[in-house]
């Protein structure tokens, strides 16, 4: 019997807030909802009315398989207030994306292990898988 599910690595789900760039077109309410050693899913507030968002297309018009960049806003105490990333575009639908990561992105993914356990800590019923 095949898995439909092809992902690489495990996911952790979170909730984050991030920015999404790409091709001079920004949405800056998004969501980090899961991430892995290979890449995350942003959900996007308001994508299917974003303005290069036609009828049945993706999130503000992203295109498989392109380049963006993704920012997240950084709490704590942390040196750098921002962390940029450069991902490619996995998959885009009316409501978020996937990404995969062009490096390796250990910084992020330890920022976001760290606010995992920090949020469930601070809120037990809170599970992150």
């Amino acid at each position: 019997m095949n898995d439909p599910n092809r992902r690489q690595y495990k996911r952790s789900e979170v909730d984050h807030p991030a920015i999404l760039r790409d091709q001079g077109d920004t949405l800056s309410d998004c969501r980090i909802r899961n991430y892995s050693t290979g890449g995350l899913y942003l959900e996007c507030a308001g994508a299917d009315t974003h303005p290069g968002n036609k009828e049945g297309a993706a999130v503000g018009g992203i295109e498989q398989h392109t380049h963006a960049l993704i920012e997240i806003p950084v709490s704590g105490d942390s040196g750098n207030p921002i962390i940029s990333i450069a991902v490619k575009i996995a998959f885009a639908s009316r409501t978020g994306v996937g990404v995969a990561f062009l490096e390796e992105e250990k910084e992020l993914l330890d920022y976001l292990q760290q606010f995992s356990e920090a949020r469930t800590a601070a809120n037990p019923s809170v599970m992150i898988s």
